[in-house]
């Protein structure tokens, strides 16, 4: 069947179920009005033209012309009526038709109207989740930094370890998971900070966080590279150098965009970055970072007490004495704030071993090695006690002191293998 064929079968059979009227009819109901119309004007104009001529008058004329009109009438009123009745059977019927799809429309909304009030009560219910969640986030994250701030290390370990578990890539809490994790939970490894800070660093690139919060994942991410270089000093000298360069270049490149930034324990990253600099032998640049980080943090006793380390180290027995001093008294007022700090007490027993204050510096040693601490503590410690008697100078002076060095690297050894 040609493609004609079939379109003038689909008009008549759609004729057919009345959704359209056929088009007779429309010509019929065309055709009616003309002649309704024109008829009686032929009606009342040509007879009496006709007539006057044949000598008629003007009144039987129109009396005539009446009567030919009104005989028009009643018979076109049947023509009328018929004409009626075929346009109410076809209004009727497309009347059914409208109605019929009205309420297939409204069906349809309705029922779209039912589907985007679920959508947007779903949507409603995520956001309200998402609402609750952050508050839950924020509150238990201001009290991880509490913690943080009275030294309550594991504490604020264990509240940024429930908060992953509700927001695995949440920034703060892997941030403070993978800072604590190296120094303060024993069952963690270097390499679980390290995973936890790289996550948060990815993250915090992707959401383009703020810049200082970004400096601070890298340059704390940066101090976990030179933590696992130093795991690596004796098994791998070349992957410990691979660890030591990337710390270096997180630590400079952080400090370089925020460099007054603080870790979690309120102090510089010019810290860690001396800290660095000694592991590497690079003693000249280890001072001058130890330097910058007192100009920020000049109350604290740990860049003091490791730029006086340095100094002792280089001979300039002098100006380390007066470090060691800056060490003492600030570890003195620190521990007033903090009195279970250990490496407050640790600061005060070394300097004042250096400084001949034997008995003191015994107490604070002692007192150290009660509080909690972990291995990496210790093995700092250790570090610090053997830094200090290598870099003893030589003479009757400081036989004493060398003697007691000794002494407290002994115990913390000891400590240590236990």
């Amino acid at each position: 069947m040609s493609e004609r064929s079939r379109e003038k079968g689909a008009d008549v059979e759609t004729k057919r179920n009345g959704k359209i009227p056929p088009k007779w009819v429309d010509g019929f109901v065309y055709a009616l009005i003309l002649v309704l119309v024109v008829t009686p004007l032929l009606l009342l104009s040509l007879p009496p033209l006709i007539y006057l001529t044949q000598g008629g008058s003007v009144a039987e004329t129109d009396i005539n012309s009446a009567d030919r009109v009104l005989s028009f009438l009643q018979g076109a009123s049947v023509l009328i009526g018929g004409a009626v009745a075929v346009a109410a059977i076809y209004g009727f019927r497309n009347a059914q038709e409208v109605r019929k799809e009205l309420r297939e429309e409204m069906a349809q909304i309705r029922a779209m109207k039912g589907e985007l009030e679920a959508r947007l009560q779903e949507q409603i219910q995520r956001a309200q989740s998402a609402i609750e969640e952050l508050q839950h986030n924020t509150l238990d994250l201001s009290e991880a930094y509490r913690d943080l701030l009275h030294r309550n290390y594991r504490q604020a370990y264990a509240v940024a370890r429930s908060v992953l578990e509700r927001d695995p890539e949440n920034i703060q809490a892997l941030y403070i998971s993978g800072w604590m994790s190296m120094q303060f939970v024993r069952e963690r490894t270097v390499d679980d900070a390290i995973n936890d800070l790289e996550k948060a660093l990815a993250i915090a690139q992707k959401e383009k966080t703020s810049p200082l919060r970004l400096a601070t994942i890298r340059a704390a991410l940066g101090v976990m590279y030179r933590r696992k270089g130093k795991k690596l000093k004796e098994i791998d000298p070349d992957e410990r150098d691979t660890y030591f360069q990337k710390a270096k270049k997180l630590l400079l490149g952080a400090l370089n965009d925020a460099p007054r930034m603080l870790d979690l324990y309120s102090e510089s990253f010019y810290g860690p970055l001396g800290g660095l600099y000694r592991d590497m032998e690079q003693i000249d640049a280890a001072i001058d970072a130890y330097r910058k980080a007192t100009e920020i943090t000049p109350g604290s006793s740990y860049p003091w007490g490791n730029l006086a380390q340095l100094l002792w180290q280089k001979g300039e027995h002098d100006e380390a004495m007066r470090a060691f001093s800056r060490t003492y008294q600030a570890a003195q007022r620190e521990q007033g704030a903090m009195p279970e700090d250990y490496y407050l007490r640790m600061d005060i027993a070394m300097s004042a071993t250096v400084l001949k204050q034997f008995d003191e510096a015994q107490e604070a040693l002692q007192e150290a090695l009660r509080v909690s601490r972990t291995e990496e503590m210790l093995n700092t410690s250790l570090d610090g006690w053997k830094h200090l008697l290598e870099s003893c100078p030589e003479g009757e002076d400081w036989d004493e002191v060398r003697e007691h060095l000794q002494k407290g690297r002994d115990q913390v050894q000891t400590a240590l293998a236990k």
